[in-house]
Parts: structure tokens; C-alpha cells; sequence
């Protein structure tokens, strides 16, 4: 049996295969699946708060204010610019980013400018020497700050990511500085005790 023009429409067929070429009824994208999608938001952020509120998650133990951990870093993401800003003063730092940034914005507008000028490698040289650069400085300041034993001899590592060796002598002496400099911990109630007799 040969086929008609007809029924090599296209859209002829639905997505069940009948071939009668009726439209399905649809729902309208507004009011009715925004609303749909509305509900779904709304129950959700109603779970979150009720489980922050219900059942809190701390990250670490209470803040105290008095004492300030060692080696407060930023998340992985910003350790890149956190150790750069360490090598230039803080206002040029700030001002490199800030055209950093920028140029993320102007690059749609240039990149056709720079393959013309500097040929198609360009954007890979560009690209691989800037990533070297953030993995570098990731590295660095992920290891800057911190002390680490290495075949039985402890090295720290400052601020700038300079290695510095560690001797038994120096280690005891900063021991014994840390306690006597740490400050005498008390509870609330007895601050609070210690406030209510002194007026």
C-alpha cells in the first residue's frame, strides 16, 4: 500500500503513533506550571528552614572569641588569591583582581582581536600559564602556615610558602611559650558569677 504526501507530514504523527493529527490539550507555561514549580519551591525552603532550626549543624565546636585558631584560611576556591595578595601590597592586589575580573567581562569583545594579532595558540598559551599560575599559588597557600614532618625533621612553612627547618630546641621552646601565653579559658557562668559579686 503506498503512502500519500500526507502522511509524511511533519508532526503528521504524536508521540502515541496515532496518525489522526489532532493536537494533544496542553497546559499553559503560565499560570500553571509556574505555579506547579512555586509550590514545589516554597515546600522545600519550608524543609531547609525546619531542619536548620530543628536540627543545627555546627562545623566546629562554639566560637570563642578570645582565642583565634592557627592557620584560618579561606575555602580551596579563594587560596589562589589569598596567597597572591601575601606578595604585593594589599592595594595592588585588590586593583589586579579588580582588572582581573574585568577582564572576563571585556574577553568576548577581544578574543577575536587577539587570535588575528597573536594566532590561535594564543588562547591556549594564555590559558595554560594562567591556570600554572592559580594551581602554584593554590598550592602555596594551602601549605603556607602549617608545619610538616618529613622524614623524622619538622619543617614550617611561612607565610610567603618558604620552607623553614624546624629543631627539636625551637619546637619545646614554642611549646612552652604557647602555654604560658594562652589565655586562662573560663565558662560563661563563672564571667557572668564574676561580673554579679564585683556590683
Amino acid at each position: 500500500m503506498a503512502e500519500s504526501e500526507d502522511d509524511n507530514r511533519i508532526g503528521w504523527e504524536n508521540e502515541l503513533g496515532d496518525s489522526q493529527g489532532e493536537e494533544e490539550p496542553g497546559h499553559p507555561f503560565w499560570p500553571t506550571h509556574v505555579l506547579d514549580q512555586a509550590i514545589v519551591f516554597y515546600v522545600l525552603v519550608g524543609v531547609v528552614i525546619t531542619l536548620a532550626i530543628v536540627v543545627p549543624f555546627q562545623l566546629h565546636g562554639p566560637a570563642d572569641p578570645l582565642h583565634t585558631p592557627e592557620g584560618i584560611k579561606p575555602e580551596w576556591y579563594f587560596l589562589a588569591s589569598y596567597q597572591a595578595i601575601k606578595y604585593v601590597p594589599k592595594t595592588v592586589g585588590i586593583a589586579a583582581f579588580a582588572l582581573a575580573g574585568l577582564a572576563f567581562i571585556v574577553w568576548p569583545f577581544i578574543d577575536q582581536l587577539i587570535e588575528r594579532r597573536f594566532g590561535p595558540r594564543a588562547y591556549r598559551k594564555i590559558g595554560a600559564t594562567a591556570l600554572a599560575i592559580v594551581l602554584l599559588l593554590g598550592m602555596l597557600g594551602w601549605v603556607s602556615e602549617r608545619t610538616f614532618t618529613v622524614m623524622g625533621q619538622s619543617y614550617h612553612i611561612d607565610l610567603l610558602g618558604v620552607p623553614h627547618k624546624i629543631s627539636i630546641e625551637d619546637t619545646e621552646q614554642g611549646q612552652s611559650s604557647a602555654k604560658e601565653q594562652a589565655p586562662e579559658r573560663i565558662s560563661p557562668k563563672e564571667a557572668l558569677g564574676d561580673a554579679h559579686e564585683s556590683s
